[in-house]
């Protein structure tokens, strides 16, 4: 029924002619029903998804119930918002007009039904008119009445979904509610809502449809129309003006204001919620993956690892640590950073004599002698050439590697970093040394072995080629960091090139043999790796990280490194854990990377740390805004979403 619709009927005081929405009202004709729709789909876009995603119990080792599809829910709550907002929007201008038609006289029954007149024939079922006549007018009234109440209920239960969820949000935060509390106080009201309302459209429906049955099915159903269009045109006369419901209309103008701040209360969850849920999803994709390359790096050397010295137990952990850090400040004039300890010993000779501007007598890059130095002296070496060999041979710190060469077990964290950590540091902040002179170190142990190639000591060369490798070893199996691990790699990957060079320039062919045949082997291994870590999922990878963090198998530096990173994004990895925050699981999954990680009571404050990720846990000085705003929907203990963007904040990461 259009609004220029007119209907007519019987009256007690004759015919009369009614115009159908009220004068006025036309603007709010059938409004309940639209809002009911927006809520509807805001409901199921917006509110049904996220509560499926934040109330679901799941491990904290994963993107959510979406997986890789995380941003599934993203699109959802913006489109679902987007009709939230227009419900709310709707409905304030509703009240709004609603209040006005009350003060301009009109009944708070009439506005009711222009409102709930979805269907465009409430004039005539108000009115008796065509086949509405069929029905008494107790009939009429409680169809009207029932047609009203549905729609409302209906409207209701779809707010109800979106606000309850937004505000429960709010005290599931602060472990108020429960998962399955949120669920119950989310769902249950809008579902009795939901059934009552539908009940009461099927009962209204069911007696209009009988209605038009039984009106169109009169004989002389056919000249109604004519008849009924003769009344309307003959209408006469109008009703005395209703009492003015002016209180009802203040009453209206209030709730408006209330319906107005529901629009903040289901926008700042959204604002606030999904931008965090991306955090740890991005990171994942992009930071985390990377880290494979490590692996198939780690396969490769495992072709050199028969080769390495036997270790010496009188050795402790700690003082291969200090040999280590006295190692890496050889020849160096830099001072040790904050945090970081000065080396026990020093050198001040560099592990390369000075040649000044010229390049040294082989002409070749110390950093490729690995491959080309022993080749190179096979061939022939001048006196100078010898005697720039003897000078690195008998570099006075030489010993200290070959004594590091034969530990079996390595503390670095003893040796290189002060107990306690200075305040303020973070994982991204702690000391790390410069690995470049450990590197030189192992040049020039390559340097010494070609030197007694010159002399004709084969057995001696390969001594010291193999204790190249058994610091490279010992630096990628139990080194704490990524770095340790990769620069052990390439002293193996160094003296392991040099040694297959000696055996083949010294007539041992076998053993070059042998030697390229475990390459061949350790290749094919880090080709199969690359490709199962290749068509892995970023979920996949996720739910393996805990399991790979404890792997004692693994290289402590990986190991360390990939506890640092899964800590970093944990917090913000899934709703449910940015709004309720880490469960015990997570508690116990630190405890049990506690017990595998440290192994020294140095690796204890590293912990500490790292248990943080890489920002750190030190909070700001000033509470910033943004972290009051997430503090609303979003967990606020440790290890949880909001305080890693406080912890953001105070390193300025923002």
């Amino acid at each position: 029924m259009s609004d220029e619709t007119h209907a007519s009927q019987d009256l007690p005081d004759g015919d009369r002619r009614l115009t159908w929405p009220p004068p006025g009202l036309e603007r709010m004709q059938g409004d309940l029903g639209v809002i009911a729709t927006r809520a509807a789909l805001a409901g199921a876009l917006l509110a049904l998804p996220l509560l499926f995603v934040v109330a679901r119990e799941q491990d904290f080792a994963t993107q959510g119930p979406f997986a890789d599809a995380w941003w599934v829910t993203i699109i959802f709550a913006t489109v679902g918002l987007a009709f939230a907002l227009d419900a709310l929007v709707r409905l304030v201008r509703t009240m709004r007009r609603a209040s006005r038609a009350l003060e301009s006289g009109y009944r708070a029954a009439t506005v009711l039904q222009v409102l709930a007149d979805s269907t465009r024939d409430m004039g005539f079922l108000l009115m008796g008119a065509r086949h509405f006549s069929v029905m008494d007018a107790h009939e009429r009234e409680v169809v009207a009445s029932i047609r009203i109440a549905a729609l409302a209920l209906v409207a209701a239960s779809g707010l109800w979904l979106t606000v309850a969820l937004c505000v429960g949000l709010f005290f599931a935060a602060r472990g108020l509610v429960s998962p399955l509390g949120l669920q119950m106080v989310t769902l249950v009201p809008a579902s009795i809502g939901y059934m009552t309302g539908g009940v009461a459209t099927i009962v209204q429906e069911g007696r209009v449809r009988r209605a038009r049955k039984i009106w169109h099915k009169q004989p002389w159903s056919a000249d109604l129309t004519s008849e009924e269009l003769r009344r309307w045109q003959a209408g006469v006369g109008g009703e005395t003006p209703p009492k003015r419901e002016e209180g009802l209309a203040q009453v209206l103008r209030g709730m408006a204001f209330v319906v107005g701040g529901l629009a903040i209360v289901v926008a700042l969850p959204v604002f606030t919620l999904m931008p965090a849920s991306a955090v740890g999803p991005i990171v994942t994709a992009i930071a985390m993956p990377g880290l494979d390359n490590f692996r198939p790096r780690a396969a490769r050397v495992e072709a050199f690892r028969t080769y390495a010295t036997d270790g010496d137990v009188a050795i402790t952990p700690t003082e291969a640590g200090e040999l280590l850090q006295v190692l890496m400040y050889v020849g160096s004039t830099e001072e040790p950073s904050a945090g970081e300890r000065a080396p026990a010993r020093q050198f001040a000779q560099p592990w390369l004599p000075d040649a000044g501007d010229a390049p040294n007598p082989f002409g070749l890059n110390p950093f490729t002698w690995g491959d080309s130095l022993i080749g190179r002296v096979a061939d022939g070496v001048g006196p100078a050439q010898r005697a720039y060999l003897a000078q690195i041979a008998a570099h006075p710190a030489s010993g200290e590697f070959s004594r590091l060469a034969h530990a079996t077990e390595i503390d670095v964290g003893s040796a290189r970093w002060e107990r306690p950590f200075p305040p303020g540091t973070t994982m991204a902040t702690i000391p790390i040394p410069d690995f470049s002179t450990i590197r030189e170190a192992a040049n020039a142990h390559i340097a010494a072995a070609a030197y007694e190639v010159v002399k004709g000591d084969n057995d001696q060369a390969e001594r010291l080629l193999s204790e190249v490798i058994s610091v490279g070893f010992l630096l990628s199996d139990q080194g704490p960091t990524l770095i340790d691990n990769v620069i052990g790699h390439r002293l193996v990957n160094a003296g392991g090139a040099a040694l297959e060079d000696l055996y083949r320039v010294s007539g041992q062919i076998e053993a070059a043999a042998e030697l390229s045949r475990l390459k061949q082997v350790a290749e094919r291994v880090a080709a199969l790796i690359r490709v199962q870590l290749t068509h892995g999922s970023a979920e996949a990878w996720v739910r393996a990280l805990p399991e790979i963090v404890l792997d004692s198998a693994l290289a402590r530096g990986i190991r360390w490194e990939y506890f640092i990173g899964f800590t970093t994004m944990a917090p913000c990895l899934n709703l449910h854990g940015i709004v309720f925050g880490a469960d015990d699981s997570y508690t116990a999954f630190i405890e049990e990377a506690r017990e595998s990680l440290v192994r020294w009571p140095s690796d204890e404050a590293v912990f500490q740390i790292a248990k943080h990720g890489w920002i750190g846990a030190v909070e700001p000085a000033n509470p910033p805004l943004l972290g009051t705003i997430l503090s609303l929907y979003m967990n606020t203990r440790d290890n949880s979403c909001s305080a890693l963007v406080r912890h953001m904040q105070a390193a300025d990461v923002f």
